[in-house]
């Protein structure tokens, strides 16, 4: 009986370490979009963060317009003042300037108490807003009205 044998490669060792390069390009691969996905997870949360200072920003220049919106209304005084907060809000200072505009119209005197409420998470020097802010998260929001007495 003669058994049949395979043709002999020229190369028997050819499949031999194919493994190897497999498993690094994988690795690679794998590693280099690891490293892509955490650097977009990163700018998103730093994004996220963005998005909530300035909205921290805004309703903080909200509460300072209606500080002065009250004083002008309730107290008929027209000034500057400054206001902190807690909680929250307590790394924001509001600085809120009003300015008085008297008008003549048919001989009755109209008065306009114009209110500015400036926000933000870094005041300079005590108020809003910061000319030159050190913070990279620095978010300052400006809110304005008119009101006529």
């Amino acid at each position: 009986m003669k058994r049949e044998t395979q043709p002999s490669s020229p190369f028997p060792h050819a499949r031999q370490g194919f493994a190897l390069p497999a498993a690094l390009f994988l690795l690679v691969v794998l590693g280099g979009l690891s490293a892509w996905l955490m650097r977009m997870t990163q700018t998103g949360l730093a994004q996220d963060a963005l998005e909530i200072e300035g909205e921290r920003a805004y309703q903080a220049a909200q509460a300072g317009l209606e500080a002065g919106l009250y004083a002008a209304s309730v107290g008929h005084t027209c000034g500057s003042r400054t206001v902190t907060f807690t909680g929250q809000l307590s790394r924001f200072t509001a600085s809120v300037s009003c300015t008085t505009h008297t008008f003549d119209e048919g001989g009755d005197t109209i008065r306009l108490y114009e209110i500015t409420s400036v926000a933000c998470n870094q005041p300079g020097s005590g108020s809003c807003p910061n000319a030159a802010p050190s913070l990279v998260e620095y978010s300052e929001r400006q809110l304005q009205a008119v009101i006529e007495e």
